[in-house]
């Protein structure tokens, strides 16, 4: 992808596409304070033609548009942190006096689950362990990423 470059008057065959940041913040530079505009616009020149960087700026604009309906229609069904289970909910506490009793009797329990059990468990839970590493993916990506 190219580098950004200001706005300037020859556009040679070019697209225009434009990023808007609202951002406004101090800057100092060589002892100097100079307030840095708070909306800038940067123009990316890309090739007729090539599609690829246009369609990626189509898509943020469509993720962008669809945030207040998803606040409005999708936040309000998800449960609160603080309300969720987590796979140690069910184990026994380690803490408590009968621990290893309480192990001894769930591995006792255990051993007559199928072994094809335990594969769709382990698959579960690698995804389950891997989840993060997907939002950290996801966080990178522009219209996606969550802005909180």
């Amino acid at each position: 992808m190219q580098k950004p470059q200001r706005r300037h008057n020859n556009y040679n065959n070019k697209a225009k596409l434009s990023t808007t940041s609202s951002t406004s913040y101090q800057a100092k530079t060589k002892n100097k304070e100079e307030a840095i505009p708070s909306v800038s616009e940067i123009v990316f020149n890309v090739p007729e033609g090539d599609s690829l960087v246009a369609n990626h700026f189509k898509e943020v604009e469509i993720f962008k548009s669809m945030e207040d309906w998803a606040e409005k229609n999708v936040l309000v069904h998800l449960i609160p942190v603080e309300n969720c289970w987590q796979p140690q909910d069910f184990l026994p506490n380690a803490a408590s006096d009968g621990f290893e009793e309480q192990v001894r009797e769930l591995r006792e329990r255990a051993r007559e689950i199928p072994d094809d059990y335990f594969v769709a468990l382990v698959g579960s839970m690698i995804t389950e362990e891997a989840l993060p590493t997907y939002q950290t993916l996801l966080n990178t990506l522009d219209g996606v990423r969550d802005e909180t």
